[in-house]
């Protein structure tokens, strides 16, 4: 990777940090700078002839030498490898990275090379929500007496976290964010309020908000804290969620890997965490909640993305309200 390139990404890192934007937020920005300084610097074999040609005669080692034909190499080429949904993350991740260095005199970039571009169609694609049946398999795995006396801390704490991203809908990253206590220096941090039976998460723009979980998610959780407790080990660290014998805290990553295990043991299909978040929006749309109360307790700025949440549910509400109203009936 270019020397200055990888100066300037880590410039922007601290600045996005300055900024209270996301760690998971930070972690797609970055990995779409490396991902596109990577490909500068090391053209896969797969690139078209020309293309590879093309950037070889006109190489790229720092901001004022990238220009359009450069991103639009690299979109094309992640289109053709990956997801479209990668290549959209892609795309903004660098938009926002230019605009950085267009606001940083010292770097010499004037203007975005992207500024007549437009991002990546995607088509819609129809939201994966986890059947309630392969949910209820879960939580199964997790029932101590299939995990002997040694894995109940286990047991419990995967119990737990799985009721609870069912209950509220939360991202992983601000599951893997939350806190044991309620504030830290004085300053509220993410944290669970089992007296009113909130989770309080740092959402995206670091604002804090609350989310209410139901009484069999605070029993869960109940179990799993009194277990929390007695690890003497562990007992102190900050974080809500540890790990066994301890080994620290859960991590984002490894919330992942635990859901993926759990999977395995109750032989259904991977779920990934996410769709745990679509899952409790289509059932919180389908069972009569309202538009705006689902847009607050999910943390949603945009219209755009709530339709895109609800509209498995919408599908499904359409369809118990032809067989109400079926007009074939009346005839």
């Amino acid at each position: 990777m270019s020397s200055q390139l990888r100066a300037r990404m880590a410039s922007w890192r601290l600045w996005l940090r300055a900024h209270n934007k996301s760690p998971e937020t930070i972690r797609t920005y970055l990995a779409a700078v490396r991902h596109f300084v990577n490909f500068l610097e090391s053209p896969p074999d797969t690139l078209d002839a020309d293309v590879a040609a093309l950037l070889k005669e006109h190489p790229a080692t720092d901001a004022q030498d990238i220009h359009p034909v450069h991103v639009q190499a690299f979109i094309a080429w992640v289109l053709e490898n990956n997801k479209d949904a990668t290549a959209n993350n892609r795309y903004r991740g660098l938009q926002q990275w230019f605009r950085w260095m267009t606001s940083e005199r010292d770097i010499g970039m004037t203007i975005s090379p992207m500024v007549n571009m437009t991002p990546p169609t995607i088509p819609d694609q129809p939201i994966n929500v986890v059947p309630i049946d392969d949910i209820k398999k879960l939580l199964k795995t997790c029932n101590p007496r299939n995990n002997g006396k040694s894995q109940e801390f286990i047991a419990r704490r995967d119990e737990a976290i799985i009721r609870l991203f069912c209950d509220t809908g939360m991202r992983r990253s601000e599951m893997a964010g939350l806190l044991l206590p309620p504030s830290i220096d004085d300053e509220p941090v993410p944290h669970i309020d089992m007296e009113d039976q909130e989770a309080w998460i740092l959402r995206k723009g670091r604002k804090m908000r609350a989310v209410p979980f139901g009484p069999r998610t605070a029993v869960a959780l109940d179990r799993y804290l009194r277990l929390r407790d007695g690890d003497m080990r562990n007992r102190d660290l900050p974080h809500l969620w540890l790990q066994e014998k301890g080994k620290g805290n859960l991590t984002h990553w490894g919330i992942g890997q635990m859901i993926n295990r759990r999977c395995d043991a109750a032989e259904i299909p991977h779920v990934h965490p996410h769709q745990l978040r679509h899952t409790w929006a289509h059932q919180f749309r389908l069972r009569g909640g309202s538009e705006g109360d689902l847009k607050r307790l999910g943390g949603w700025k945009s219209r755009q993305m709530l339709d895109r949440y609800g509209e498995s549910a919408a599908d499904e509400r359409a369809k118990k309200a032809h067989r109400r109203y079926a007009m074939g009936d009346l005839l």
